[in-house]
């Protein structure tokens, strides 16, 4: 299961998912990993790269500050799921 924003789409009027029920719309939501993917790849993002790498990677997928702790993000992301 993932938890993300989802922003504004023209995929509203889709009917919900089969595995997790997730129906879109705009807000923060709990969905399967198939939902969260929509038939796009899975990148993962970089964090504490050098100010280099930064240059020359593509834009949106590292930064040069630190990755906040697991715990930390996942505490986070319950609480706006939640609110």
């Amino acid at each position: 299961m993932v938890i993300h924003l989802m922003g504004p789409s023209k995929t509203y009027n889709l009917r919900p998912c089969e595995r997790c029920g997730f129906k879109p719309q705009a807000g923060i939501f709990k969905t399967c990993l198939d939902c969260f993917l929509d038939g796009h790849s899975l990148y993962r993002y970089e964090y504490d790269v050098s100010y280099l790498k930064l240059v020359f990677k593509r834009s949106g997928s590292c930064s040069i500050r630190d990755c906040r702790p697991v715990n930390q993000v996942v505490e986070t992301t319950y609480r706006l799921l939640e609110d």
